[in-house]
């Protein structure tokens, strides 16, 4: 019997973390905006298949985006993977950490 694919949920604040780094891009090239908001929806919906695999940081799953230097922060239930956080590796791991543990 196939078991069931986990629901994506969204952790209320993943909303902005994806609006400042979409707006980030969209000001240093018109379009890199959208590229940035495609590529990392590309890479959480492969969480349906990758997750539970990545090492964690401050109890979170974190999995490198793989076109931008973003980090995305999951957990894993028995029926869901809920992104926590979509954050940019070049911060400071203090911020990263305060950030996380916030949420």
């Amino acid at each position: 019997m196939p078991c069931a694919m986990k629901e994506l949920i969204f952790n209320s604040r993943v909303y902005r973390d994806l609006e400042v780094a979409s707006e980030f891009y969209e000001m240093q090239d018109p379009g890199c905006g959208d590229y940035f908001n495609c590529s990392i929806i590309q890479d959480i919906k492969s969480l349906h298949r990758l997750h539970g695999i990545h090492r964690k940081f401050c109890g979170f799953h974190q999995m490198h985006a793989t076109r931008f230097p973003f980090t995305i922060y999951y957990t894993v239930s028995e029926t869901t993977i809920e992104v926590m956080g979509v954050l940019d590796q070049r911060r400071d791991p203090k911020w990263t950490r305060r950030q996380l543990l916030n949420r």
